[in-house]
């Protein structure tokens, strides 16, 4: 029996992909952004950093490792992006607090390049 790498938590999702549906879109943005300058496309996306979770797997001997409850503590992060490269873009940390913990000596934005 040797040492596995295990999943600590059964949490999964999934998403039901139609191909045709995604090229249809992809089809209409293109159609829509023919008219714009490169320089001109910016794109925003935003995430949530989940920055007091534990990993997800662990290394075990045995066939089966206890599950655990994910922390729920989060931050949404904005991420900013440009189609061309001639301006550089940053991204935007928000949270619950006025000053979190995990930047403790840090100021300002960071800076993304």
């Amino acid at each position: 029996m040797g040492v596995n790498i295990r999943a600590m938590n059964s949490e999964a999702g999934s998403v039901d992909i139609d191909n045709y549906v995604i090229q249809e879109q992809l089809q209409k943005i293109s159609e829509v952004l023919k008219y714009y300058n490169l320089k001109d496309i910016f794109n925003m996306d935003e995430t949530g950093l989940l920055y007091r979770n534990i990993p997800t797997r662990t290394v075990s001997s045995r066939g089966k490792v206890p599950g655990v409850k994910m922390d729920k503590t989060r931050m949404t992060v904005a991420l900013f992006v440009m189609q061309t490269d001639q301006q550089k873009l940053g991204s935007i940390i928000l949270g619950n607090s006025a000053k979190p913990r995990c930047f403790k000596g840090k100021s300002g934005l960071v800076n993304v390049s």
